[in-house]
């Protein structure tokens, strides 16, 4: 390889992250404060079954975040329960509108999962995220599910 062509490669490489950061912003990715500390997410338990994120108040064309992201960074599940979650929006002062579920498959395995809006999405009020497990999962058994904190993403994204 050249010089050249080992100080362009070298130049790519670190203007590659900055390049990267460019895109996004805080109005297409709102962060959203929740009861959590930002950057911890939240950790699921048999017996720590629900997390609640609030939605800004000012949160500005609601309607156009089409998905919820959620992303499971980590997962200790031995036994290989079945592990799903459901994503609700409860909008102040009104009942729960259910949004949708995901799965992790297999049992023990991270990812990024996306549950769509149905347009029902307004300024304020919270988002939940609940583990659901089959019933039969003893409250001693291991299992521990950590997330990043839900963001808000449009259709383009």
């Amino acid at each position: 390889m050249t010089l050249k062509c080992k100080a362009f490669a070298c130049l790519l490489f670190l203007t590659a992250p900055a390049i990267l950061a460019c895109g996004s912003s805080s109005e297409s990715h709102p962060k959203m404060p929740s009861d959590e500390n930002v950057d911890s997410g939240f950790t699921f338990t048999v017996k720590n079954r629900s997390a609640r994120q609030e939605l800004p108040s000012d949160l500005r064309s609601p309607r156009d975040y089409k998905f919820v992201e959620v992303v499971v960074v980590d997962v200790i599940n031995p036994k290989q329960h079945a592990v799903g979650f459901e994503v609700h929006y409860r909008p102040p002062n009104e009942e729960t509108i259910f949004l949708g579920t995901f799965s992790l498959f297999p049992a023990d395995n991270p990812g990024s999962f996306i549950v769509p809006t149905q347009g029902k999405l307004r300024s304020g009020g919270e988002l939940i995220l609940s583990l659901v497990l089959p019933e039969d999962v003893p409250a001693s058994d291991a299992l521990r599910i950590t997330t990043k904190n839900m963001t808000l993403r449009r259709a383009s994204e």
